[in-house]
Parts: C-alpha cells; structure tokens; sequence
C-alpha cells in the first residue's frame, strides 16, 4: 500500500483473481483493511487500480480471425439491496441509459477503445469473447479503462507467462514495475 500511496492514491481498488460480477471487488480506504486482506488471504493474486467516480459501463464483444465485433454498449446497476450486499456486485444491466448519460463523442470514444482492444487480442492470436469495462470519471467525463495484467502457469514448469491485453501505453515507471512483477512471478516475458 506504501507503494501505492507514492504513486498518489489514497483509496483504491483490490479486485480478487477468481471472483465474478464485482463480489471480488473491494474499496480500500485505510491501512487496516490491507491488514485483515493479507491475513485473511496471504497468497492469493489481486489487481489493483485507482478508484475513479463514476459510472460504469460494459460490453461484449467478439474476436475471430482479424476481425472484431463490438457488441452494444450498457449501464451495470451494482451495489442494489436486496440484491447484493457487496456494494460493486452487478446485478442488471441497462443498454438504454449509456445513450442518455453519454455524449455522441463519449460513445464513439468507448467504440474505439473496445475495436482496439479487440485488435490487439487478435494480434496475439486470441479468439472468443472479451468484456471491456469502463468508468467515465465524474469529474473529467474521460472514458477510463483499468490495465489488465496476468500470469498464467506453464504446466510442469516453473515458469509462468506474463499477459497485458490491455491498459494505457506504458510508461518508464510502469516498464520497471512490469519487470519487477515478471520477476516476482517467474516469468519468461510478458507479451
């Protein structure tokens, strides 16, 4: 959290590795949070990025050969009792609101970024489904999208393979962290 803290934020976001719907997503506020996290799962991976106010909003969309599909934008409804006590657990979805809330350009912004984000999936060879998640900042109405960084295990091997399909063009601070990440988690390079 010092780390964090450094980078200038004073609350952000943890986000569980296996965890659906925003059940795994998490407000950290102060330190004893950490605390009870680390105790409570010593070993288990985590994302973690700046909170952002705001809306959110996502789609699906499809990769296959070189081609991209985006799929229609909508508005998660999260956090609504009864229906959830985890406060940014989905629990419906809206494809009318994004067209009320945001601007032409916002969407086409957002259209954008989820055929570059395809693009760049295909690039890598990948086919299937992606969901792109987004915040539009309360403040700024900028169109935010969290890096997405992973390890996956190469089987009978101590190895793992690094994965960042999609997220800002990195930086020389982000470059040292992605080496230093590689490095703590055996990994022969991240792509």
């Amino acid at each position: 959290s010092s780390f964090l803290k450094e980078q200038g934020y004073q609350t952000y976001i943890i986000q569980f590795n296996h965890a659906h719907t925003g059940s795994g997503t998490i407000l950290v506020e102060n330190e004893n949070q950490i605390i009870v996290l680390r105790n409570t799962f010593p070993r288990r991976e985590v994302r973690v990025t700046q909170f952002i106010s705001g809306p959110v909003f996502t789609n699906n969309s499809v990769v296959w050969g070189n081609k991209v599909l985006s799929g229609p934008l909508n508005y998660q409804i999260t956090g609504r009792t009864p229906f959830t006590k985890f406060p940014f657990a989905t629990v419906g979805n809206d494809w009318e609101l994004p067209h009320k809330m945001l601007t032409k350009k916002q969407l086409k912004a957002y259209e954008a970024m989820a055929v570059a984000v395809g693009k760049r999936l295909a690039l890598a060879g990948w086919k299937g489904l992606f969901g792109l998640d987004v915040i539009v900042e309360e403040k700024t109405g900028k169109i935010v999208s969290a890096a997405q960084l992973t390890f996956h295990k190469i089987p009978h091997t101590p190895w793992t393979i690094g994965y960042f399909p999609r997220g800002p063009k990195p930086t020389r601070k982000m470059l040292a962290t992605l080496e230093t990440l590689g490095k703590e988690k055996n990994a022969i390079f991240i792509q």
